[in-house]
């Protein structure tokens, strides 16, 4: 039986912060008065131990979490593995799929344009006129504001998506955990807006080509 329940978890921010104000706000979130134990390993990853089973799932199955705006993510660590080997390389997120035709609603056609997105973990339900599922969204990848489809009888199709809990991406490069004006990509910084904030107005599916 399971005796320590701990996660090895990664703050993917280029900003200064504090440990114990991270961890603080997190757990008084969580529910808890005091902060969490907390042992920082250097480049923004800790390995955290709870003191519950229940609180252990809500937070390695929940979030997704941040601080500052930017994500802080939890993995689950059984202390068998050489910490270093641990990688966290990705992050779970609930991606809402917009305006699917009723008729192929499906579990199997929501996850067939999830995996397009990142690994799938879950379908969920739907919901007004969009779809949700989660994934594993790789920290790499930059978003995706849409997903083409091939549909029977209707051809190429293209459906807008939006990442539930983001704040905080890139608008030129479109990938998580920092600003325009800090982008990598140096010919990005003094360029244009790529990627915007969708608006939570409905959006239709388009139909790209024929059948």
């Amino acid at each position: 039986m399971r005796s320590r329940w701990m996660a090895i978890t990664r703050y993917y921010s280029g900003e200064p912060y504090s440990t114990w104000g991270m961890f603080n706000e997190l757990s008084s979130k969580w529910g808890k008065k005091a902060s969490i134990p907390v042992r920082e390993l250097g480049d923004n990853r800790f390995l955290v131990e709870f003191n519950s089973e229940q609180l252990w799932k809500k937070v390695t199955g929940g979030g997704p979490w941040r601080h500052k705006g930017d994500a802080v993510i939890f993995v689950p660590y059984d202390g068998l593995r050489r910490i270093l080997e641990v990688v966290i390389d990705s992050i779970a997120l609930w991606v809402r799929i917009y305006d699917i035709l009723v008729s192929i609603i499906t579990n199997g056609f929501t996850r067939a344009l999830g995996a397009k997105i990142g690994r799938v973990l879950e379908v969920g339900q739907v919901v007004d006129n969009y779809k949700r599922v989660r994934v594993d969204f790789p920290l790499d990848k930059a978003i995706m504001h849409t997903v083409q489809h091939k549909v029977r009888g209707y051809g190429e199709m293209e459906f807008m998506v939006r990442y539930e809990n983001v704040r905080n991406f890139c608008f030129g490069c479109g990938h998580i955990g920092h600003d325009k004006c800090e982008c990598p990509d140096e010919a990005l910084v003094g360029g244009g807006v790529r990627f915007g904030k969708r608006s939570d107005a409905p959006h239709t599916s388009r139909k790209l080509a024929n059948a």
